[in-house]
């Protein structure tokens, strides 16, 4: 059964559902989770994309969107990257652009072809997805992988 995150909450909680008492408890990533083992519990919180969602997982939500505005109005404008990385040959530019931009269900969109390093890193980690540390990983390898592991939570 799934370990689900209340990705919303800043303290514990216990929810009731089908008569049992789930609890969503601080690990030690700060974050407030519970290992669901009633399956139809664990669909009705998972059904609830607003609030909960399964931990561990990528998934481009409008939770993610709200951390990369908050990350990118952090960083000064002049520290901002607006290259963007060279098409593969035979691609148009509109094409390789477009692989860098995800849509939510709500239809807004983040384009992250002209991030640097530290806000691809930023943005993983704000939203727990796994990126190799240090600097001996180019840009544009860091935002492909990027991508992909938003691609693999868009497809579920």
């Amino acid at each position: 059964m799934p370990v689900i995150h209340a990705y919303r909450r800043k303290e514990a909680t216990t929810v009731e559902l089908f008569g049992i008492s789930i609890e969503f408890k601080q690990n030690e990533k700060k974050d407030f989770v519970a290992d669901v083992t009633h399956e139809g519990a664990a669909e009705r919180l998972l059904g609830i994309p607003e609030a909960y969602r399964e931990y561990g997982v990528a998934v481009v939500h409008q939770a993610i969107l709200e951390a990369s505005v908050t990350a990118a109005a952090a960083i000064p404008a002049s520290e901002q990257s607006s290259a963007t990385a060279a098409p593969e040959p035979g691609v148009t530019q509109a094409r390789a652009e477009a692989q860098y931009v995800f849509t939510n269900e709500a239809g807004d969109s983040i384009d992250i072809s002209a991030w640097t390093a530290k806000e691809i890193r930023d943005f993983a980690e704000a939203n727990q997805i796994d990126l190799p540390k240090g600097n001996g990983v180019k840009v544009g390898e860091l935002r492909d992988m990027l991508a992909a592991a938003l691609r693999a939570g868009e497809v579920e």
